[in-house]
């Protein structure tokens, strides 16, 4: 999974951290060249939470 692009905008470099809620790597936006965080969730999992979470870190993104 290391070195790939995702929809030409995001690349996923060196795995981070690993869980029983799924695995984060760090990667960059290779348009504004931006450090970021990417989380994988399988898709097989019984109880789904990353839609969820991605909804609650928009809600709260500039406040502090």
């Amino acid at each position: 999974m290391v070195n790939q692009l995702i929809e030409q905008r995001w690349l996923i470099q060196t795995p981070f951290s690993s869980g029983s809620f799924g695995d984060i790597y760090q990667g960059v936006n290779v348009i504004t060249n931006e450090k970021v965080a990417i989380k994988f969730e399988s898709i097989h999992t019984s109880h789904p939470q990353l839609y969820r979470e991605s909804q609650i870190y928009r809600s709260i993104e500039g406040r502090g």
